[in-house]
């Protein structure tokens, strides 16, 4: 449930820690979804594929440096895209992925993406000392919402666990950027929310606050800290209060949103097949061609230390959307060039 990082605020080393949305008020560790609906005698191509990969998947950071992370999940789980929250199978069976599922179909234009445009992928994290408690509880309660509202794809904090918990070289992540980067690459997190602390008034008329900052994985960049504020004039006002706060925080970062290209990455490679942390969610649909790129990087200027900007990467080749899968994931065909592992797309 606790998941220990190094990072530095205002100059200063903190040993501190971030513990992932869910974990604010849950007290036990959801189990592995149950295997109970997947028909393993008639599975389709993609499952087939997916049943055939090893459960400890690799990712494009560990494979480039030549190190191995470890990653288990429930293979069942991912072909059916269940959340993993313990449930019985018979209660697992009317969960609400079916019925999001049946909205989104609803929702999907002719062009086959999501509410009209691209969507990027989101999360919260909370660090170690957040309080009080009923602030994160009303951040919780309020996410998936306001995180819909304003256009962004909300990952299920559990799978957000479960992918750092699985991580076996940890010390290596020890600053906020590097977790989002791990996170960008699967399940795919574009933007990460990280939320330090909350304050509630004594004493009414007062302000609620909730100061944050945010990281873009992809292009590398931390955004400056921010507090953001709402009146209220009761007790009862401030669990709504707190959900205003969140939506000013994730409101903040929408010019940054409008102004980015949509993108995914390459999570695994197998022979001539690519598997993209991007999907049905993100607005991809079977059969339209990607160019895939080589990763960016950020260009620092050694005497100071200062950021200089961000190289975009070079075209490595070219994909073909086979079928979608899981929570918002796709499987692709390589047409041409040599994709690998963490390579970006683009559309």
């Amino acid at each position: 449930m606790f998941f220990p990082v190094s990072f530095g605020l205002t100059g200063r080393k903190f040993r501190t820690g971030f513990i992932l949305l869910a974990a604010v008020v849950l007290c036990a560790q959801a189990t592995a979804g149950q295997a109970g609906d997947v028909d393993f005698n008639n599975l389709t191509p993609a499952q087939e594929r997916m049943l055939t990969m090893s459960p400890s998947l690799i990712s494009g950071d560990d494979f480039r440096k030549g190190q191995i992370e470890q990653r288990s999940f429930n293979i069942s789980a991912m072909l059916r895209g269940d959340k993993e929250k313990g449930a019985s199978p018979e209660k697992q069976k009317q969960d609400d992925y079916e019925k999001r599922l049946r909205r989104l179909e609803q929702q999907v234009g002719a062009n086959g993406s999501v509410a009209g445009r691209w969507r990027p992928k989101a999360g919260l994290l909370f660090a170690s000392g957040f309080a009080p408690p009923r602030a994160a509880q009303a951040l919780l309660r309020a996410a998936p919402s306001v995180m819909a509202s304003l256009g962004y794809i909300y990952l299920d904090p559990v799978q957000l666990q479960a992918v750092l918990n699985n991580f076996r070289y940890r010390e290596a992540l020890n600053n906020p950027v590097a977790v989002a980067t791990f996170l960008g690459e699967y399940p795919g997190s574009r933007y990460l929310f990280f939320l330090e602390e909350a304050h509630l008034p004594m004493t009414f008329p007062g302000n609620v606050e909730l100061s944050f900052f945010v990281v873009d994985s992809y292009a590398g960049t931390r955004f400056p800290r921010r507090t953001v504020r709402e009146k209220v004039t009761a007790a009862w006002q401030i669990d709504q209060a707190m959900g205003r706060c969140l939506y000013q925080a994730l409101n903040l970062l929408r010019p940054v949103v409008s102004q980015a290209r949509p993108q995914g990455k390459v999570f695994l490679v197998q022979g001539a097949m690519a598997y993209l942390n991007v999907g049905y969610l993100s607005g991809l649909t079977p059969g339209r061609e990607l160019e895939v790129l080589t990763p960016g990087h950020v260009v620092v200027d050694p005497r100071t230390g200062m950021r200089a900007g961000y190289v975009a990467g070079q075209p490595r080749g070219r994909i073909k959307i086979l079928r979608n899968f899981g929570f918002d994931y796709a499987e692709a065909r390589i047409v041409s060039g040599r994709v690998m592992m963490g390579d970006l797309v683009e559309w």
